[in-house]
């Protein structure tokens, strides 16, 4: 029969037959990765086999560490305006597939959403953005002076008719 006790002010569980004792532990964030894709569902789940449709979706959703994988296709932005970001141990990434276009500002609801076609304004930095091209309508927005801004890697702004503000 298990019995709970207390050690070193940590609960344990002893079996008295077999001498396990397991320990609680902190708690802890597990990330995830998401993928996104043209013909996807945004009530899928979210995975591989069964992807998001919109960027948006997947800015709703994620958290520190998780990392978004985007397929080749033509999507409209995403704003995480006000979201918690990432950290420098456990960024949000966004990774694009070759191929990846925004060519239309988000409909998030959410503050700013004309400004940016991927707004992280006010979102707490430590983000990783790569292979993204936005054009048309849809600039960037990265966060204000002095937050940790975002890596971007192999990103660009075609015919943009907004200005570029932050650090995308």
């Amino acid at each position: 029969m298990a019995r709970r006790q207390e050690r070193s002010g940590r609960p344990t569980v002893t079996a008295d037959r077999t001498g396990l004792r397991l320990e609680w532990l902190e708690p802890r964030v597990v990330p995830s990765a998401y993928y996104v894709a043209p013909l996807g569902n945004d009530s899928a789940a979210g995975s591989a086999a069964a992807p998001w449709k919109t960027l948006q979706k997947a800015a709703n959703t994620v958290g520190p560490g998780d990392i978004v994988h985007v397929a080749a296709g033509t999507y409209v932005g995403m704003n995480r305006y006000g979201k918690p970001g990432g950290s420098a141990a456990a960024p949000i990434q966004f990774l694009a597939d070759a191929g990846v276009v925004i060519n239309h500002v988000p409909n998030s609801g959410l503050p700013n959403d004309s400004l940016a076609g991927i707004n992280i304004e006010a979102s707490g930095g430590y983000y990783v953005i790569q292979g993204f091209t936005v054009q048309s309508d849809a600039a960037c927005n990265g966060p204000a002076s002095g937050s940790p801004g975002p890596t971007t890697r192999r990103c660009s702004t075609i015919q943009s008719i907004m200005p570029i503000s932050g650090y995308l």
